[in-house]
């Protein structure tokens, strides 16, 4: 079994993965082109700040999940089959 961080390390290569593969740049939000993913910071496994920002041209997922989530709990197997088909 994985540990706490490992799941948390790959859910964010796969995410990265995800939101590139999804061609969400160039969307077109109340008739203005933007350039990507509205920018925003959150903390790694470190504890240190990490910027969208920083992770450009990089696939990038994020899933907010809890333990108590059955159905959350339920999809991280699947997460982790789709993070070693593609992670090279």
């Amino acid at each position: 079994m994985l540990s706490k961080s490992n799941w948390t390390s790959r859910l964010v290569v796969v995410g990265i993965f995800f939101w590139s593969a999804l061609g969400f740049s160039g969307t077109t939000w109340g008739g203005e082109e933007e350039s990507g993913a509205p920018s925003f910071t959150l903390p790694n496994l470190n504890g240190q700040a990490v910027k969208l920002t920083d992770l450009k041209g990089n696939v990038v997922l994020v899933n907010f999940w809890a333990t108590w989530c059955r159905d959350c709990v339920m999809e991280m197997p699947e997460l982790e089959k789709l993070y070693q088909k593609l992670r090279s």
